[in-house]
């Protein structure tokens, strides 16, 4: 047996489970978040798609490694706003459902960084969606790339 490391290229599309197209469990939406299988859910309608890149290049691994600890005086803190700039890097489009009236439209814009704008993630973490991609494209870099669980 050997490590086989693969390369995470590509993109994955979340769907959140605060979209009002969802309508299954929990625990079904949980099962969802571990493999991406759209067919798990009980959809009502088209979602929102949200368009991440499944991997992170070395430099922006580098700036999330760097925003998840703090050094304040001689003490460590960890830092959960981690997760607002790993979305920042990761989040590349938002595909809205066709039938939306455009103010319904979650609007993809970029700051000028060229990285996703700063509105954007913050909506998205007031909304309670960020948590669910980042723990989707966590996932997807394990599951989706071939590494399993030993039994």
């Amino acid at each position: 047996m050997a490590l086989i490391l693969t390369q995470n290229d590509g993109n994955i599309k979340v769907i959140s489970s605060k979209d009002s197209a969802v309508t299954c469990d929990i625990e079904t939406y949980k099962e969802y978040l571990t493999n991406l299988d759209e067919s798990l859910l009980e959809l009502n309608g088209e979602p929102t798609r949200f368009v991440l890149k499944k991997g992170l290049n070395y430099k922006e691994q580098q700036i999330i490694k760097d925003a998840q600890i703090k050094m304040d005086g001689k003490e460590y803190q960890i830092r959960m706003s981690y997760m607002m700039d790993e979305m920042r890097l990761a989040l590349i489009d938002i595909e809205n459902p066709a039938d939306l009236s455009e103010d319904q439209k979650i609007i993809f814009k970029r700051a000028s960084d060229g990285k996703v704008s700063h509105e954007i993630v913050a909506l998205l973490e007031s909304a309670g969606i960020l948590s669910e991609l980042s723990l989707a494209r966590t996932n997807a870099m394990g599951v989706l790339s071939g590494i399993t669980k030993k039994k």
